[in-house]
């Protein structure tokens, strides 16, 4: 497997990187987090016109062809710069599911809007006690004689504060054994759709749902009346690549801000990088990260070279994995090196602890894939 990067792919991250530096300073960021809108529009807008809400998008949707490798280049800068706009949740998450599930003449609409900046979405799928479960969902859709009707709970639907429309799964009242389980596109505000919104421990948005009674049109139901819950996996899977990268990106600027505190904080007549044993404990988070960079780059290529599901599925699982147990080595590691200024709103460490601790807990926590991992061994046992 080649796990070299194409120099079109390095000029994409060079390209976000300067955008970022120069646009997306932490005080920017800052303001964003403590913003009620929790956004920025007009970054929202030069993504657009960067071309990164389409990268995700085939060139035949007036997309850009990515492949999962871009996005995760882009998405690992997007961890250095701490950017709280919504681009996984909108353009590979739920970007993902309009095009694997929606009928043409919805992604003809829907996918325009996403990529020139007109719509942010976010996936309510979650919910309490399913455990993370990507097919244990109790939320149901009934039949009434102008469409459906939605009852039932969501937990943790990441950036549904700040989405111009949701996308809810629900099981489909059906005389067949396994109702099925579709989506839905339902707009804020809509009658019975109640949102507990909430700030999480990184400045991010999520909110809590209530579906009471959310009586929808027929042409809400994303395509047809078909089980998605494999078009589920697939995008939940690719979320957690993207995740992964985002963690990377931040892991590694805790590492070289380390470094560069250890060259200038003298303690006993001498910096602390001249100590031997905290040279070792830098090289042990450097080693970590790179190890977390090749498992994410594996699952990314994993996600585009036609490898069977199982195969695929055990790629992302092993790296969630491995990035969360780095992100949480490099993250303390981090913390610890710089003292007590570590935790302070002071320095921006902090908030990269508090990012990669979001990430071990999004989309699966790390036993829960490592169970999966195993059940996916199991299950196909001679896969590559």
């Amino acid at each position: 497997m080649d796990l070299s990067y194409a120099p079109e792919q390095l000029a994409l991250k060079e390209s976000a990187t300067r955008f970022l530096t120069d646009r997306y300073g932490f005080d920017v960021r800052r303001r964003i987090e403590t913003s009620p809108q929790g956004n920025n529009q007009e970054i929202w807008n030069a993504f657009a016109e960067l071309g990164w809400l389409s990268l995700p998008f085939a060139a035949s949707e007036g997309g850009l062809d990515g492949i999962m490798v871009d996005v995760a280049l882009l998405t690992e800068t997007f961890g250095a710069a701490l950017v709280a706009e919504p681009y996984v949740s909108t353009a590979v998450l739920c970007g993902g599911l309009v095009t694997a599930t929606a009928t043409p003449v919805q992604r003809a609409s829907l996918i325009p809007a996403i990529t020139e900046g007109r719509m942010k979405l976010a996936f309510a799928h979650d919910e309490p006690g399913n455990r993370h479960d990507y097919g244990r969902i109790a939320t149901r859709a009934t039949r009434t004689p102008a469409g459906w009707r939605l009852d039932g709970q969501k937990a943790f639907a990441l950036d549904a504060p700040i989405a111009d429309q949701i996308l809810v799964s629900a099981r489909l009242e059906s005389d067949a054994a396994g109702e099925p389980l579709a989506l839905f596109l339902v707009a804020p505000g809509t009658a019975g759709l109640i949102t507990n919104p909430y700030p999480i421990v990184d400045g991010r948005r999520a909110a809590n749902i209530a579906l009471e009674g959310v009586l929808l049109p027929t042409d809400a139901l994303l395509g047809g009346m078909h089980d998605r819950t494999d078009a589920i996996t697939t995008a939940l899977d690719r979320t957690v690549i993207a995740l992964a990268a985002d963690a990377i990106g931040a892991m590694q600027v805790l590492l070289d801000k380390t470094i560069a505190h250890t060259k200038t904080r003298v303690q006993f007549g001498q910096p602390l990088a001249a100590n031997q044993v905290l040279k070792h404990r830098m090289v042990d988070m450097a080693v970590r990260i790179e190890e977390a960079r090749s498992i994410t780059l594996k699952a990314a290529i994993r996600a585009d070279d036609g490898s069977p599901d199982a195969v695929s599925g055990r790629a992302v699982a092993a790296a969630k994995v491995k990035v969360a147990a780095a992100a949480r080595f490099v993250a303390e590691q981090a913390v610890q090196l710089h003292g007590a200024m570590g935790v302070t709103d002071e320095l921006d460490i902090g908030a990269y602890f508090k990012r990669l601790l979001v990430f071990e807990v999004s989309y699966g926590t790390p036993s829960w894939h490592l169970r999966r991992y195993t059940a996916l061994r199991d299950a196909a046992p001679a896969a590559a």
